[in-house]
């Protein structure tokens, strides 16, 4: 992977009274200068040395492609990390050489190649420049929120990027990647000089958002048993939820994208969100956050009756110093009917002596934290 910056080059300067349209003498002047100067190959030309990169004139354009991130990331109110890196793919939609070739079977224009934040811009390792005019580009983008890409050493995930179904993660494992904040940018399609902003570079929208859902639970005491009664939790375990699963970004077969951001559902297994055997956490009448051992779950449905929520507490009463171990669950189709990608969602365990309540609620995952019901 080359880390390099981009590179520092400026290609030959157009005068300011330069015609947009180079017609006759002049013409043939330009097209005069720049073959002898590639001849004796002490141009310095765009990063891709192809025709895409050269405008009816010849000229360069040297307008580098750059991209705005406007997104919120893994933690509410947080603003997408500039150690991040994202990775970026794109392909032609039409050109002057290329208008009858489907975008399907377009080739890369840009490769899935790693972007990052770079001389105050979120650029591309390496410089790409935008096509010549008449020519536009659909990208494709998506990040670990992390410093790299990389998925577990003992993982199979596997990320392929395409016009027809945009980005797809296949064999992704939260067992082994469930720290991983995957998120995609919606398609940003038909892009081009004169759909980006003007100047020394034209930066492409990628508004990324989290694929995977998100977990908080909390836990209290119904009543203010002070003095009386002591309750520690122990473990809290999501028992038959996926472990694996794929996700595709969307669909180019109608001949119109469609964005869709489905996962499909693999083997399952028990999750454990806490485990706090070693060191029991004591609650109260207050709500306490239990801190969360695997707060990140693959999208899917509860609904078939798969899945159950299980909280494992002891009750110590002070005055005789017996202790009852407890076990209590509930499907989790009774309470959350689904994980839904880009959701927080709060689980708020409410214990008394004689029985257990299970408040949920869910919110976008974003600053907002707005209110969505169930």
């Amino acid at each position: 992977m080359n880390n390099a910056g981009p590179a520092s080059f400026q290609g030959p300067a157009r005068p300011d009274n330069y015609p947009r349209r180079c017609v006759g003498y002049a013409s043939r002047i330009v097209k005069t200068i720049i073959t002898a100067l590639a001849a004796s190959a002490t141009f310095v030309g765009c990063a891709k040395v192809n025709p895409l990169d050269f405008d009816e004139c010849g000229y360069c354009e040297h307008t580098e492609i750059t991209f705005q991130i406007t997104s919120l990331t893994k933690a509410a109110g947080e603003v997408f990390d500039k150690s991040s890196v994202f990775s970026v793919y794109a392909c032609h939609t039409s050109s002057d050489s290329r208008q009858d070739t489907p975008a399907s079977t377009n080739e890369a224009f840009i490769p899935g190649k790693t972007a990052g934040w770079q001389n105050n811009a979120w650029r591309l390792s390496e410089t790409y420049h935008w096509p010549k005019a008449g020519g536009s580009l659909n990208f494709y983008c998506w990040t670990l929120n992390r410093t790299h890409l990389q998925f577990h050493p003992n993982s199979t995930a596997k990320v392929s990027v395409g016009d027809a179904t945009g980005v797809r993660l296949e064999n992704f494992d939260i067992s082994l990647d469930g720290d991983l904040d995957f998120m995609v940018a919606p398609a940003a399609l038909n892009k081009s000089l004169k759909t980006c902003a003007l100047g020394t570079s034209a930066s492409v929208p990628a508004h990324f958002r989290h694929q995977l859902a998100k977990l908080k639970v909390t836990a209290r005491t119904r009543k203010d048993y002070s003095g009386s009664k002591e309750f520690r939790v122990s473990s809290v375990t999501l028992k038959d939820v996926a472990r694996t699963g794929s996700y595709r970004q969307g669909s180019s077969e109608s001949g119109e994208w469609k964005e869709m951001n489905i996962w499909t559902s693999g083997e399952h297994y028990d999750a454990v969100y806490g485990d706090y055997g070693g060191d029991p956490i004591e609650l109260r009448f207050e709500k306490t956050e239990l801190p969360g051992l695997r707060t990140l779950y693959i999208p899917q449905s509860f609904e078939d009756g798969i899945g159950t929520v299980v909280i494992g507490y002891a009750v110590i009463d002070l005055y005789s110093g017996i202790v009852e171990q407890i076990s209590e669950s509930i499907p989790l189709r009774s309470i959350i009917p689904r994980f839904v990608n880009g959701r927080c969602y709060t689980l708020d365990i409410n214990i008394s002596l004689e029985e257990v309540f299970w408040d949920p609620s869910i919110a976008e995952w974003t600053a907002e934290e707005r209110e969505v019901s169930l």
